[in-house]
C-alpha cells in the first residue's frame, strides 16, 4: 500500500494540472488584483470648492446684515406668541430648560415677530432691542462673549415701576425684566450650543447676562461702549402669569459659522463693571 503521503501528492497535482486546462480553456477565470484607483482634481471639484466657500462667504454676510437691524421674517411656526396664555414663571421661557426644544424656538420665533412688528418705532432698535453677553468668570474674569439679542414689546410694562425713576433707571429695568425672563434660556444656549468650552463643565455654575445696546457690536467690539449686568432672580422679581407676558419677549440666538465653530465668536474684554479695559479705536486704525 503506497504511502498517504504519496496519495496527496498525486491528488495535488491532479488539481494544479486540471486547473491549468481550465484557464487554457476558460473554464476558469484567474484571480487578479485591481490596480489602486487614484482621484483627480478635477476643474469641476475646483470649481465646487470655490462655488462653496463663496456661499460660505455670502451666508456670513446675511448674519452680519441681520446684526446691524434688518427685520428678519418670521420664523416657520411663528404665530403663537400673543395667541397662547402667559405661562407663569415656572412653566415660562425663564423656567424651562433645553437649549434646542421647542422653548427655544417659540422665543425665537417671539423675538422675530416683535423685531418686524417694531422695526419703524419711534424710539428705533432701541426701544425694543438690547445685545447679549455672557461673562464666565471661572473660565475668564474679563471676558464676556457674544450669545445673540433680546427683544421686549415697547408697550410692555415695566414689573415694578417707580415713578421717581429717571428715564435710564426705567431703561436699565425694562430690559433687566426682559433679560430675567430669558435668563434660563440663554444659559442652557450659551453653555451647551455655544461654546460648552468656556462655560461647560466646571465653569457652569458662576455664569452671569449681562446686556449691551441693540445691533451695537461694532462700538463695544472696538471699546466704544460699556455693558451692564442683568441683576436679580426671575422667581423672586417677576411676577406671576397675572402680571407678566412671557410671550412679550424674545431671543434670537447667536450661531457660529465655520471657524467661529471651535475658535470662537465676538469676545470682548470688560471690568467688572462693564467697562472696556483697553482703549477705544477705530476699524481703520487697527488694520
Amino acid at each position: 500500500m503506497a504511502p498517504a503521503s504519496c496519495s496527496l501528492g498525486r491528488l495535488a497535482l491532479f488539481l494544479y494540472l486540471f486547473s491549468l486546462l481550465g484557464i487554457s480553456y476558460g473554464f476558469l477565470s484567474p484571480t487578479t488584483t485591481a490596480p489602486p484607483t487614484t482621484t483627480k482634481t478635477t476643474p469641476n471639484v475646483i470649481n465646487e470648492q470655490v462655488n462653496n466657500n463663496n456661499r460660505a462667504v455670502v451666508t456670513c454676510l446675511s448674519a452680519v446684515k441681520k446684526k446691524k437691524g434688518k427685520a428678519p421674517a418670521p420664523s416657520v411656526g411663528a404665530g403663537f406668541g400673543r395667541a397662547a396664555a402667559a405661562p407663569s414663571v415656572s412653566s415660562g421661557i425663564s423656567g424651562q430648560s433645553g437649549s434646542g426644544s421647542k422653548v427655544l424656538r417659540k422665543a425665537t420665533n417671539n423675538y422675530d415677530r416683535i423685531r418686524k412688528e417694531y422695526a419703524a418705532h419711534d424710539g428705533g432698535v432701541q426701544a425694543f432691542c438690547r445685545d447679549v453677553y455672557v461673562r464666565s468668570p471661572l473660565n475668564s474674569e474679563t471676558t464676556l462673549w457674544f450669545v445673540g439679542k433680546v427683544a421686549r414689546e415697547p408697550k410692555s410694562k415695566i414689573t415694578r415701576d417707580n415713578d421717581n425713576d429717571t428715564a435710564d433707571e426705567d431703561d436699565h429695568k425694562f430690559f433687566n425684566e426682559a433679560a430675567l425672563a430669558l435668563k434660563r434660556l440663554i444659559l442652557d444656549y450659551s453653555r451647551d450650543q455655544l461654546r460648552p468650552q468656556n462655560m461647560g463643565g466646571k465653569y457652569a455654575s458662576a455664569l452671569e447676562v449681562w446686556l449691551a445696546a441693540g445691533d451695537s457690536e461694532m462700538d463695544v467690539a472696538t471699546n466704544k461702549a460699556s455693558l451692564e449686568k442683568v441683576t436679580g432672580n426671575a422667581a423672586r422679581d417677576l411676577p406671576d402669569a397675572k402680571s407678566w407676558d412671557f410671550n412679550a419677549v424674545g431671543y434670537d440666538p447667536e450661531i457660529y459659522l465655520g471657524d467661529e465653530v471651535t475658535k470662537g465668536g465676538l469676545r470682548v474684554e470688560r471690568d467688572e463693571n462693564g467697562n472696556p479695559t483697553k482703549q477705544a479705536f477705530d476699524v481703520n486704525e487697527s488694520m
